[in-house]
């Protein structure tokens, strides 16, 4: 399963009731439980399951962000060349959105280089780390 590792199966009640991929985990769909509950699925568990330019990203031990690939211009600072260096870069509330490299064209190397509600993000339209606005969870 190589897109969102979470299938709609809306109402579930527990794992059992997740069978339409790997490792499902019944949980509500928002932080607040204000939705109802989906069945998340592994999407990976290593590289070689996302193909091409993707990387496999663990999930961060809760049902609602599962193992899951992510596009990746790089998996190590080798893959980057002289200078630069490889770095992920994040989506509020979900973890690591992708991998990239570090390079001089980038205008900011951290969240201190940024004002207030923005971070260091990888922009894809730019192809290079810039300061965006975060968003919060829901």
């Amino acid at each position: 399963m190589k897109g969102d590792p979470r299938l709609k199966a809306k109402g579930c009640q527990t794992d059992a009731a997740c069978t339409n991929g790997r490792n499902g985990r019944c949980a509500p769909e928002s932080y607040e439980g204000a939705y109802p509950n989906v069945c998340y699925y592994d999407g990976c568990y290593s590289d070689g399951d996302c193909g091409a330019a993707r990387a496999c990203e663990c999930g961060a031990g809760v049902a609602h962000i599962p193992h899951r690939c992510v596009p990746a211009e790089c998996r190590t600072d080798a893959d980057c060349g002289a200078g630069s260096y490889c770095s992920p870069t994040y989506t509020d509330c979900s973890g690591v959105s992708g991998w990239y490299c570090r390079t001089a064209k980038d205008t900011c190397l951290d969240d201190a280089d940024c004002g207030t509600y923005e971070g260091c993000l990888f922009d894809n339209s730019k192809g290079r780390w810039t300061c965006a606005h975060k968003s919060g969870c829901m």
